[in-house]
């Protein structure tokens, strides 16, 4: 028993005496075990693409590869219980910045996004249009990230993201969505309502175990809660109504106060990583609609007065005129309502307050909105629900930002005044059509078909009333109700549909709407192009035409600019776009007639025989006639094609030479050309029209033995041999020798005789 003590003792003694480094050693390898299996999984994980990419920004597809665009799979970050997730307009900007580019990034809620219309109705892609056209010799990007249903919180993840692609300026329009949206602090996807929490949330939800632990988490759940839950249960329930969870939030709760407190601090962390990357921020006001949209919900609070009542006394004050206390009572209403999906007042308070502390412009919206409200109300007038614009409205927040830039002077210290043009301007001739308009309806229909506009019981059958009175019902319908198909579909089924009916003109116009909202989809251009050019319009082609080269270089751009500025006699733009041809353009007959034009009036004849030589008989099928615009630079083209012409005489293709002085005499009527013309249709036997043409020579001029001897012939083998005689007695007149290879010299004689 002894010695076992003993030997036990050893032990111990020995296992005491390991050398300090070697316990270190060991805990460490300890310490890596875990770490090892962690990063296996994780990388087995990524390389099955687990959870998808979550980047903010990815490569664009192969046709625009130079550019990077917003991920439409981003929400997912943030929105892992809903059937549909909302993702960010189709955006793109330049892997590498341009010398001459602004970059101008946009964060945001449903309103910065466009809601309810489609892309081209968002106000960042106004705003974009209108600087463009102010700075035409710069590059301006504006790169709008906004999605539906998201917060303060996706902003302050985005911004980690935005500062690496160096922006110069951050615009902001947020602050509806705090409670509710994503990770709020009354959201149904919110994992909690501790900020700290939240953050680290955003930090970790890029490991795609930590996505797999999400999932599994939210797959138990689901079974252990027996459709309780709003989980995937009722799929005409909207995106509003789905995200909410806790929906009750007095005016100056606990809940409350936690809302404005998640507002502030996120948007002044936002702040600060501007301030210390150095890029300027603007930010916004918030509007909604007051007059138009009484409260949701009204709860008794604190000693605060029901939002219903406080809400009706308003209405009775204005209806008496005292506009002033009516539009307080109205705010102070929307304050109260304890369904928190109007931002209050508080936020526009925490607004202005971080923008003084850190320094920041602040777009005066409210001042814009109430400016052009009746009564200085912001109501239905401007508002279709209550709190996303009209078009009238998306129009009014760009003017907003717009004016907001040129007063601080961003992009530029002095603007151009002669650039700088009314948002009225943009309004009218705006890439939008009836389609937005209806699948807006539809779309508001929809909400409002939903709660908190309907009592929560009620299942949402707002469409199927709805009896599609044409076309453009039918298609906004379908667009609606089909998640697989955005309105960007809609347009192209509409432009196909009108382009089938010959009805250009709105073909045209889907087809501008589509530019306005992708528009770097290049497809979208050329059919707005083909449109253009049927309609004669081929000046607005061009335009079009050069604004999609801005892109990309494609062919069918290409082809029609180098044949539009031929037609417009500008040769040296012709000549220009013609080097960019690629060389699967150049076997494009269409261009191959162009090309061949285009040698002809700039004079390069060399490479015009080299051209055709090389197509041998088969240039009677590439070369047509071109419909020049009349103008005194085409008219001097009118030489070169009677010097080609007189070439392919000698050689005997007439059909060439025919077409050739057949596009002279379009530009110009000379003597010449109606000669050589004459000649070819002698040569036919079609002695009529050899005549007439002819004869033309002779009134304009021209004093030809040629022309003489041609016109006796013409005469004589239409039987008017008196006229015969008296060319030929002209034509020997001035040239007593000139062959004779008809006999006409002695058939005449045997008619005198």
């Amino acid at each position: 028993m002894r010695k076992k003590k003993k030997s036990e003792a050893r032990i111990v003694l020995r296992s005491s005496q390991i050398a300090p480094w070697k316990r270190i050693l060991f805990v460490f390898f300890l310490f890596l075990i875990p770490v090892f299996i962690f990063m296996f999984l994780e990388g087995i994980l990524r390389i099955l693409n687990y959870g998808g990419d979550l980047r903010l920004f990815i490569s664009a597809p192969e046709e625009v590869s130079d550019y990077y665009r917003c991920n439409p799979d981003v929400g997912k970050r943030y929105f892992y219980r809903q059937v549909t997730v909302p993702d960010p307009p189709k955006d793109l900007f330049l892997k590498k910045k341009p010398k001459n580019g602004y970059r101008i990034f946009v964060l945001g809620e449903s309103t910065t996004a466009g809601f309810p219309y489609g892309n081209n109705l968002m106000f960042p892609r106004i705003l974009w249009r209108r600087l463009q056209d102010t700075f035409p010799g710069m590059h301006i990007e504006v790169v709008n990230t906004a999605m539906a249903a998201i917060n303060s919180y996706a902003l302050l993840d985005f911004m980690d993201e935005i500062v690496k692609y160096k922006p110069d300026l951050i615009l902001i329009y947020a602050g509806h969505n705090e409670f509710y949206g994503a990770l709020g602090v009354c959201s149904f996807e919110s994992p909690t309502q501790s900020r700290l929490i939240a953050k680290v949330y955003l930090r970790i939800v890029h490991l795609r175990l930590f996505l797999l632990l999400r999932d599994l988490i939210s797959k138990i759940k689901g079974l252990f809660s027996k459709g309780k839950t709003k989980e995937f249960e009722d799929f005409t329930a909207t995106l509003m109504e789905r995200i909410v969870g806790k929906e009750d939030i007095p005016f100056g709760s606990d809940l409350y106060e936690r809302g404005k407190e998640q507002f502030r601090r996120n948007l002044e962390d936002i702040l600060k990583l501007a301030k210390r990357t150095k890029v300027p921020v603007v930010l916004s006001e918030l509007v909604s609609n007051f007059r138009g949209q009484p409260p949701f919900k009204s709860a008794k609070g604190g000693n605060f007065p029901l939002a219903e009542e406080v809400y009706k006394e308003a209405q009775n004050l204005e209806a008496q005129g005292n506009y002033k206390k009516a539009k307080e009572l109205y705010v102070r209403a929307k304050d109260l309502d304890c369904l928190r999906f109007r931002a209050p007042e508080d936020f526009n308070l925490i607004i202005h307050e971080l923008a003084l502390k850190y320094k920041t412009p602040v777009v005066p919206m409210k001042k814009i909105f109430e400016e052009n409200s009746p009564n200085g109300i912001i109501g239905d007038e401007l508002m279709l629900d209550h709190l996303h614009p009209n078009v009238k409205g998306y129009f009014l927040m760009a003017d907003g930002f717009y004016r907001t830039l040129q007063k601080e002077g961003y992009i530029s210290e002095k603007w151009d005044s002669s650039k700088v043009k009314d948002i009225e301007f943009y309004e009218r001739d705006w890439g939008i059509t009836e389609l937005d308009t209806i699948y807006g309806n539809l779309s508001i229909r929809w909400l409002k078909g939903g709660w908190p506009f309907q009592p929560k019981e009620l299942q949402n059958t707002s469409l199927k009333n709805f009896i599609p009175r044409n076309k453009i019902d039918s298609v906004a319908l379908q667009v609606l109700i089909d998640e697989k198909i955005g309105i960007e579909v809609g347009h192209l089924k509409l432009a196909h549909y009108y382009e089938d009916r010959r009805e250009y003109e709105k073909a045209y116009k889907e087809y501008k709407a589509l530019i306005y909202t992708i528009p770097h989809e290049v497809m979208f251009y050329e059919g707005a192009a083909k449109m253009l050019i049927e309609l004669k319009k081929e000046e607005e082609a061009i335009s079009v035409l050069e604004e999609s080269l801005k892109i990309i270089n494609f062919d069918f751009a290409i082809k029609w600019l180098t044949h539009l500025y031929l037609k417009k006699g500008d040769i040296e733009k012709a000549l220009m776009y013609l080097d960019e041809a690629s060389s699967t353009l150049k076997k494009d007959r269409e261009f191959l007639n162009t090309l061949a034009h285009v040698y002809i009036v700039s004079g390069q004849f060399d490479k015009l025989y080299r051209l055709l030589e090389y197509f041998g008989p088969r240039k009677r099928e590439i070369l047509k006639l071109i419909k020049y615009e009349k103008g005194t630079k085409t008219q001097a083209f009118a030489e070169n094609y009677n010097y080609v012409a007189k070439i392919f005489l000698k050689e005997k293709d007439l059909s060439t030479a025919f077409l050739l002085l057949s596009q002279s005499l379009d530009l110009k009527e000379t003597g010449i050309a109606n000669k050589f013309i004459g000649e070819i249709l002698l040569f036919r036997k079609e002695f009529d029209k050899a005549l007439l043409y002819l004869q033309r020579a002779e009134e304009l001029g021209l004093k030809d033995p040629d022309l003489y001897y041609n016109m006796a012939a013409a005469n004589y083998y239409l039987d008017k041999k008196k006229e015969a005689l008296r060319y030929l007695k002209k034509l020997k007149a001035i040239r007593p020798n000139h062959p004779d290879p008809s006999g006409l010299e002695k058939k005449l004689k045997l008619v005198r005789e």
